[in-house]
């Protein structure tokens, strides 16, 4: 099943959700603004990912 991202503005608000997810048996995760970055970053990793390898001396060209 798909996965639903919620960014509540406030502390009032994440509460709030977190009561009513609870309530209606939802599993919910509370993710820091680094976890969150970490999940941004493999995800479009891995929709980058072509399944080659490519050579240091390749990568070192692109980067110059």
């Amino acid at each position: 099943m798909d996965t639903l991202l919620v960014k509540p503005s406030n502390k009032a608000e994440l509460t709030l959700l977190r009561q009513l997810l609870k309530k209606m048996n939802i599993a919910a995760e509370i993710l820091s603004e680094e976890d969150l970055e970490d999940q941004l970053l493999l995800k479009a990793m891995d929709e980058k990912r072509s399944g080659s390898f490519v050579s240091e001396e390749e990568v070192m060209k692109e980067l110059s």
